[in-house]
């Protein structure tokens, strides 16, 4: 069983530089309950793996909030309809610039936010035993290639295009850049901090009225924990020699 989860990204451009309406495949809560499981965190709440793989999306985008906007956040296709009728549910925000105008960096960025699904269900479902495995390309090709992920890679291509300048190098091993970033990205979703203030949005999500919370709501909630000292103590270090990857 399978649903859209929808995401949409204004000023993002795509193969014809039109603003993108990105539906991201996601499964849908029934799926995760018999096939993949839940995360319990306490004994009066169980988080889904759909809220921990939004959650993911989210804190990710909040450290990278000088280039992404975050407009809300919801598990519940009642709140998302009315942007697509077949979502279910996920995270929706813009670029604060347009495709053309983003710097190598921004979308570094941006394609470590929309990886950052992946891999917190990757930590979350392994209960965050990661081994080198995880960053075998043999491995993690064949997961990531998972239909639920399509919308998710259908993004990060479009980063990948222009951040490697694809149509004019179409053979370009892109590979040493995925681990780079998935290694950047399982450092931040397993620090202490990081993960615990995931957590506890989380269950927020999960507790909030239709299972929705707003940009203003998700800023106040981060801003007020130990996330945002930790983004001004370790944000000049997450993109510490990344430029080689694709200068």
């Amino acid at each position: 069983m399978r649903a859209d989860t929808f995401t949409r990204v204004d000023n993002l451009k795509g193969k014809k530089m039109g603003n993108l309406i990105i539906k991201i495949k996601q499964i849908v809560k029934a799926f995760n309950d018999t096939i993949m499981g839940n995360y319990e965190t306490d004994k009066n709440i169980v988080i889904t793996n759909s809220c921990y793989h939004e959650c993911g999306h989210t804190v990710v985008a909040y450290i990278f909030s000088n280039i992404f906007e975050i407009e809300f956040v919801s598990l519940k296709s009642a709140v998302i309809v009315q942007y697509d009728p077949k979502a279910v549910g996920g995270l929706k925000g813009k670029a604060k610039k347009k495709f053309e105008e983003l710097t190598n960096q921004e979308l570094d960025m941006l394609f470590l936010i929309f990886l950052a699904g992946f891999c917190t269900d990757e930590i979350v479902n392994s209960n965050m035993q990661i081994t080198e495995d995880f960053f075998d390309p043999k491995i993690y090709t064949q997961r990531l290639s998972n239909i639920i992920y399509e919308g998710d890679n259908e993004l990060m291509c479009s980063f990948l295009c222009k951040l490697f300048n694809i149509q004019a190098n179409p053979q370009k091993d892109v590979r040493p850049y995925y681990v780079s970033s998935m290694r950047l990205l399982y450092n931040i979703l397993t620090d202490k901090t990081v993960f615990q203030t995931l957590t506890a949005l989380a269950k927020t999500l999960m507790n909030s009225q239709q299972q929705t919370m707003s940009g203003v709501e998700i800023k106040t909630f981060l801003d007020s924990s130990e996330l945002s000292k930790w983004i001004e103590a370790n944000e000049k270090q997450l993109f510490e020699k990344r430029e080689e990857l694709y200068d």
